[in-house]
């Protein structure tokens, strides 16, 4: 179903934090909605475009956009996975091996196994269930990630009150 679209966001991010977690990167995180940190670095980003027609996607294209031999950066919250692992990677074996863990968790997907994507997801949130500062509604406030709904909105407590924020209506405070 078109509405349940973020779940496919969640098994590619998963897919991609899996290829980083083998490779000797345990802390990688995926950023709400489509950023892979590293120890409050930069990794990479996905994203998606789904093709909807009668509440159903029709097809999607997915595009990863990964670090992993870049050693300079012009931002200082960047990073690469040659940067942090200490030693370039090869790239066909890198992809070789993104591309089975994409069709794992793609599979996972299709055979309905949304619990426990959702689960995964959330436990690989960055600063998930942590108090921080966000930029909400253009003024600094202090919340605390709760979760992602259905729609793929982040859900966060901001005092004492649940909020849900689509793309951009929330920023970090790195």
């Amino acid at each position: 179903m078109a509405r349940q679209q973020f779940y496919l966001n969640m098994a590619v991010s998963l897919a991609v934090l899996d290829l980083l977690r083998e490779q000797g990167l345990p802390e990688a995180q995926v950023k709400w909605p489509n950023d892979l940190y590293f120890q409050d670095k930069k990794l990479g980003g996905i994203l998606i475009e789904n093709s909807i027609n009668s509440y159903k996607i029709q097809h999607s294209i997915v595009g990863i956009g990964l670090n992993v031999n870049q050693l300079q950066f012009e931002s200082p919250t960047a990073t690469s996975m040659a940067r942090e692992l200490g030693r370039v990677l090869d790239m066909e074996s890198v992809t070789e091996r993104l591309l089975e863990l994409l069709e794992k968790r793609y599979l996972q997907l299709r055979n309905g196994h949304t619990g426990q994507l959702r689960h995964a997801y959330l436990q690989a949130l960055y600063r998930y269930q942590e108090v921080h500062a966000y930029i909400a509604d253009n003024q600094q406030v202090q919340g605390q990630i709760v979760g992602v709904d259905e729609d793929g909105r982040l859900a966060v407590e901001i005092e004492n009150q649940l909020r849900y924020f689509s793309f951009k209506e929330i920023a970090y405070c790195i």
